[in-house]
């Protein structure tokens, strides 16, 4: 990067906006023990006991339930240091995303999953389609932005989807028909896919890693799939 960029070398990068930065042989790995820490403490929750997801699989949460208001200061400020924690713990990103559609007026319910949150630190094909071009769109910017750090082509991107006629619907024009009324935009991956940019893979749902960003899981799938983005290189 020096030849390229005028910078200075400050030595291995250990500590930045709340991230802790773990350098050795393995690898980097990237933490936020302090910061999920510092949450329990200003939350008054340190002593508290432990659980195994970030939300309970059949949790019904409501804006109009006949239920006492809480702080609202206070569950907007959680959410705010929750949303700077997925930084490290993508596995949250789903329950913090629900949480979020309270944040005027939130009730005891809400409260009581934000604890839960704060304590573990769309399946239609439209929608699996519509997140498959949003996943190229990411990939097609990251391959342009590696291809000028290293100065050559970056390898063809593989999208893992687990819904087979999303996979169709990106390959074949002969489905738009009944699909139409989704937006243009969202067939940028048809494009991807002709350019041979991108490539669309079938992925079993139950090995589907990315379930743990969409929707809540039991304790035993949740388990598996933080288990699988730390040893995959989603470490803490």
């Amino acid at each position: 990067m020096v030849t390229k960029f005028e910078m200075s070398d400050l030595g291995k990068l250990t500590y930045y906006l709340g991230i802790e930065v773990c350098q050795d042989h393995r690898g980097i790995t990237l933490k936020q023990d302090r910061y999920a820490r510092k949450i329990m403490e200003d939350c008054r929750m340190a002593a508290c006991n432990s659980v195994s997801t970030p939300m309970d699989v059949n949790v019904k949460l409501s804006r109009l339930v006949a239920e006492k208001s809480i702080n609202e200061r206070d569950y907007r400020r959680s959410i705010g240091c929750l949303r700077y924690l997925l930084h490290t713990r993508p596995d949250l990103s789903f329950s913090v995303g629900v949480l979020s559609r309270y944040m005027h007026d939130p009730k005891q319910s809400h409260g009581a999953a934000l604890k839960q949150q704060e304590i573990v630190a769309l399946s239609s094909c439209e929608a699996e389609f519509m997140a498959a071009t949003e996943a190229a769109k990411q990939a097609i910017w990251l391959q342009d932005l590696l291809g000028e750090v290293i100065g050559q082509a970056s390898s063809k991107v593989v999208v893992k989807v687990d819904n087979k006629y999303a996979i169709a619907l990106s390959k074949n024009p002969v489905f738009h028909g009944w699909s139409k009324y989704i937006r243009r935009r969202f067939h940028f991956i048809r494009e991807c896919v002709g350019n041979d940019q991108v490539e669309v893979e079938h992925v079993a749902g139950s090995e589907q890693r990315a379930d743990v960003l969409t929707k809540s899981l039991g304790r035993i799938k949740f388990g598996d799939e933080e288990a699988d983005w730390c040893s995959n290189g989603g470490r803490r």
